[in-house]
């Protein structure tokens, strides 16, 4: 059997997590320090010469919704990760649950084309319905 090796890169939720908190509070400071630029005089970007302050709080409005998704794509994708890398190690260990043997008679079929939500998931949801 051709293994797949894991590079042991995998983004952890805690990690993703406290990049969004320092993301957002990064953006929250930058719109203060522009706002308070609007009244001071102080040089500011040039992405925020014409603009009002409606318009700047409108502006780091959308940047923080764009975090959000970014995040949520982080965490769907970090999730996948873990369940695939999950079921390759049940079969390349030969474990003996139940999961383990239904992942091997999975891989004999479909190999690295196991589907996540047709296959892997619907392994884990027949195996522990009550979950």
């Amino acid at each position: 059997m051709t293994r797949v090796s894991f590079s042991g890169q995998e983004v952890s939720l805690s990690y993703i997590w406290q990049w969004y908190q320092e993301t957002e509070k990064a953006i929250n400071h930058y719109k203060i320090m522009v706002i308070n630029s609007l009244t001071s005089g102080a040089r500011m970007s040039d992405t925020f010469l014409s603009m009002t302050k409606d318009e700047i709080i409108e502006h780091f409005t959308e940047q923080k919704e764009e975090l959000e998704k970014l995040v949520s794509l982080d965490f769907i994708a970090s999730a996948e990760a873990s369940l695939r890398v999950d079921y390759l190690t049940r079969v390349y260990n030969k474990n003996k649950d139940n999961v383990s043997r239904h992942f091997r008679e999975l891989y004999q079929k479909k190999r690295l084309e196991a589907k996540l939500s047709e296959d892997i998931l619907e392994i884990w949801v027949n195996s522990h319905p009550r979950l």
